[in-house]
């Protein structure tokens, strides 16, 4: 009977240990990996995971690690700031309108988890914030003249050596490559499609005969090459990948990508996920799962633009 006994605590402790064994595997390798809404609900799992997750290190770790497109900002008719989830379970932030900002906003750029917003009121003051964290910055009045409508573009890439985001505002003029190290630019031609990033590389994509193209710069240099040279700019990705969605029967967006929405085919590309439209109504295209989702219809401003936006913790 001793034994029996001894045997059952044996298995007890075994089980506890290996409980424990896992709860701290997923701890210090997984939670990293997840997004800022999931993580939210994660506080209510101990009081341990909730600590190491309201944390600075932990932020800024979670910003390196997750990178997946989550959903996108617009502008809805009535100018409100608004957000689409690719998974509402998953991906969220407390307040899509923005009412944090100290004015009004209408959204210009994204980069992987940081919104780039500009006011509506004054000289148009430039914003840089996070929507999940609700900090956020006011920019300095910019020297020049920047237009009504201007395609401001939010460059930021996080570092393990910085714990807050170093960032940069460029502004384009016509579709230009800019290298933000060596600060030279090159004029970019034949770019059909909306532009985007998909594996460290820039892209351009379009529908066409319900088959999604997808063209990757290759060559940035081809305009310089010698005459009869064969050096291409853009390299088409092989194979074709048919969109069992409906859309119009010419669907070949404008380069800038900002307004192609208005007119159907794509509106977004980013990593594996492509967001493709069809008046109002808005489709969800998973590139490696070859799955489409679809999204519903959206009451937007079509005179705005849709910007991805990663679910990030990421803090200024």
């Amino acid at each position: 009977m001793d034994r029996g006994k001894k045997l059952t605590n044996f298995y007890g402790n075994k089980n506890s240990k290996i409980y424990m064994d896992l709860k701290n595997i997923v701890r210090e390798n997984a939670l990293r990996y997840l997004p800022a809404k999931s993580l939210f609900r994660c506080f209510g799992v101990c009081r341990d995971w909730k600590h190491l997750i309201s944390t600075p290190f932990f932020a800024h770790n979670q910003s390196n690690s997750f990178h997946s497109v989550s959903g996108f900002f617009y502008q809805s008719q009535a100018g409100v700031p608004s957000f689409m989830s690719l998974d509402p379970v998953a991906y969220g932030v407390p307040d899509p309108s923005l009412k944090f900002l100290p004015e009004p906003v209408d959204i210009r750029s994204s980069c992987k988890g940081l919104l780039c917003c500009q006011g509506r009121t004054g000289y148009k003051a430039y914003y840089v914030c996070n929507p999940v964290t609700k900090q956020w910055e006011k920019l300095p009045k910019p020297d020049a003249d920047h237009g009504s409508d201007p395609a401001v573009v939010l460059v930021f890439e996080p570092s393990l050596l910085n714990f807050t985001a170093d960032y940069k505002l460029t502004m384009g003029f016509g579709i230009t490559a800019f290298d933000l190290i060596s600060e030279r630019f090159q004029l970019l031609d034949s770019a059909v499609g909306t532009l985007g990033m998909r594996n460290g590389k820039l892209c351009s994509a379009y529908v066409h005969a319900q088959n999604l193209v997808v063209n990757m710069l290759s060559n940035t240099h081809s305009n310089t090459m010698q005459m009869n040279s064969h050096a291409k700019m853009w390299e088409e990705m092989q194979p074709k990948i048919h969109v069992d969605i409906s859309l119009p029967a010419s669907s070949n967006n404008n380069a800038s990508g900002r307004y192609g929405y208005g007119h159907g085919g794509v509106v977004f590309i980013g990593g594996d996920v492509v967001l493709l439209s069809n008046g109002n109504k808005f489709y969800s295209y998973d590139m490696k799962k070859r799955a489409s989702k679809d999204l519903g219809e959206l009451d937007i401003d079509t005179k705005a633009g849709i910007v991805g936006y990663v679910n990030s913790l990421v803090e200024l």
